[in-house]
C-alpha cells in the first residue's frame, strides 16, 4: 500500500482509517446488497436511513426494515440503522424532502460513532466507489479533505453503460459541525 500512496503524491499512514458508509434508502435492495458486498472487507460502520416516503411526498413501505433479517444479516454488527416519518407533503419540491432526510442522516451518522478523520463515504445506494478505492484512501495521507469520485454511469441497469460522467458521489474526511 505504501507504494501506492507513493504513486499518487501521498504519504502512506500507519494504520488505516475508520470508513463509514452513509446512504438514504428508498427500495434498491440488489443494488445495495452489491454495495455492501463490494465495501464490505473496509467500511468499519454502514448507516442507513430509510423513510416511508419518497423524495416526492407518496407513502412507502419500509422496504429495508421488510427485508434486514433475510438479506443483510451479514452487516448486522455493523449496522447502524434508522428511519424516518415521511411529511407527506404533495408538490413540495423533491430536493428540499431530500434535504429533511440528509439531516436526519446526519445526526444517525454521529450516532453511529463517527469520529474527527473517519472516512465518510456520501453517495446514492447506485453509485458504488470500488473496494480497492476505499482501501487505498484509507492507508493515504494528503488527498484534499473531500474527493467527488469519478464512476461509471448506468441507465436501468450495469447492462447498459451510459459514460463515466458521474460526479455526485463522494468521500470526506469527517470533521464535526463542518461535513454535510
Amino acid at each position: 500500500m505504501e507504494t501506492l500512496c507513493s504513486l499518487h503524491g501521498w504519504k502512506h499512514r500507519d494504520s488505516p482509517r475508520r470508513v463509514f458508509d452513509a446512504v438514504l434508502f428508498s427500495n434498491e435492495v440488489d443494488m445495495l446488497t452489491i454495495r455492501w458486498k463490494e465495501l464490505y472487507p473496509y467500511v468499519t460502520q454502514f448507516v442507513i436511513l430509510e423513510s416511508n416516503s419518497t423524495f416526492t411526498g407518496l407513502p412507502k413501505p419500509l422496504v429495508f426494515a421488510t427485508n434486514r433479517e433475510k438479506l443483510f444479516d451479514f452487516v448486522e454488527p455493523r449496522l447502524t440503522y434508522g428511519n424516518i416519518g415521511g411529511r407527506f407533503k404533495r408538490g413540495v419540491n423533491p430536493f428540499v424532502e431530500e434535504a429533511y432526510q440528509r439531516l436526519a442522516l446526519d445526526q444517525l451518522i454521529r450516532l453511529a460513532g463517527i469520529q474527527e478523520d473517519d472516512l465518510l463515504i456520501m453517495s446514492d445506494v447506485d453509485e458504488i466507489p470500488s473496494a480497492h478505492t476505499i482501501n487505498l484512501l484509507r492507508w493515504c495521507d494528503g488527498y484534499p479533505p473531500v474527493l467527488h469520485l469519478q464512476l461509471k454511469n448506468y441507465l436501468y441497469s450495469f447492462e447498459y453503460f451510459v459514460d463515466n460522467k458521474s460526479w455526485r458521489a463522494s468521500i470526506h474526511r469527517y470533521k464535526p459541525e463542518k461535513t454535510r
